[in-house]
């Protein structure tokens, strides 16, 4: 099923990115989408929605494709190190050129040359290819669906029909690193995919306290309450003498018309009196009667 993208965005800029998403952040999102309704739009939506997670966090809410540090960062990276022969980096040089690329950040020369060829680009002469942003898409996608990356799959940890395992999907990228954090995300995604993918899409409502996005009015909850008239002074003359002629017909049955003349007379005046009250200070919502 399509992805409904309004419903999307509009969920996702206000849970997920505090209520402002730039034009680069939204190619970036969109690229990932885009993938995904490509080639895996039949797979659970969970999958799509730890994917984007991970690509949030892995790249500083979509600001940065490329891992940060200086060429001697890298060193740690290079042949002979641990890191750098679990990497697979065999030539001088392989650290700083492999370095972490991508929504994934795709690192190390093995990895760069498996997923290269899954995704049919030659990303070893060419590790550039993989800031590519369809490129990247795809490498995220079909890495975290093969278990490329550490081994750990998306269907080992959220199963069609079953439940998600937001927290332990981490592994699937970096052991345990902020597993918490993005599967908190996860989640996030999660219901923004499952609104925007429903045949039928109400307006998303936005709390009080939340700014709705640029360019939109806020929609306000709805509120059982019947509108209020507004009240005007001649309205309120009218109900007080609406009042003045229920006092009069309540003692019209009096056997003693002065007691009744007398009796009406004296709540008249107490009515008349709150009414030259309510004038004076300008109270035009508040009713006598």
């Amino acid at each position: 099923m399509k992805i409904n993208r309004k419903v999307f965005y509009d969920y996702v800029r206000q849970r997920v990115f505090g209520g402002h998403m730039s034009q680069k952040q939204v190619d970036h999102v969109s690229a990932i989408l885009d993938a995904w309704e490509r080639g895996y739009s039949s797979s659970d939506y969970r999958w799509l929605a730890y994917a984007l997670a991970t690509a949030y966090h892995e790249t500083d809410r979509f600001r940065q494709l490329r891992e940060r540090g200086g060429r001697s960062y890298f060193n740690r990276y290079e042949p002979g190190t641990r890191i750098g022969k679990r990497l697979g980096n065999t030539l001088k040089g392989d650290g700083y050129r492999f370095r972490g690329a991508g929504y994934s950040m795709l690192t190390g020369r093995r990895n760069f040359r498996l997923l290269g060829r899954m995704i049919g680009v030659d990303l070893v002469a060419n590790p550039e290819a993989a800031l590519d942003t369809n490129n990247a898409a795809r490498i995220l996608l079909e890495g975290m669906k093969r278990g490329v990356f550490t081994g750990k799959k998306f269907s080992d940890y959220i199963h069609p029909g079953g439940k998600a395992d937001y927290v332990r999907a981490r592994r699937i990228i970096n052991g345990n690193d902020r597993a918490g954090l993005i599967a908190g995300y996860a989640r996030k995604f999660a219901t923004a995919l499952r609104m925007a993918m429903k045949e039928d899409h109400p307006p998303v409502v936005y709390a009080a306290s939340l700014t709705p996005p640029e360019g939109e009015e806020m929609k306000p909850a709805s509120d059982p309450s019947p509108a209020k008239k507004p009240v005007t002074k001649s309205t309120s003359v009218g109900n007080g003498i609406a009042g003045l002629s229920a006092v009069a017909a309540a003692f019209s049955g009096f056997a003693d018309w002065k007691i009744a003349a007398i009796v009406a007379g004296g709540a008249a005046i107490v009515i008349i009196t709150l009414l030259i009250l309510r004038f004076k200070r300008g109270d035009l919502e508040w009713r006598l009667l």
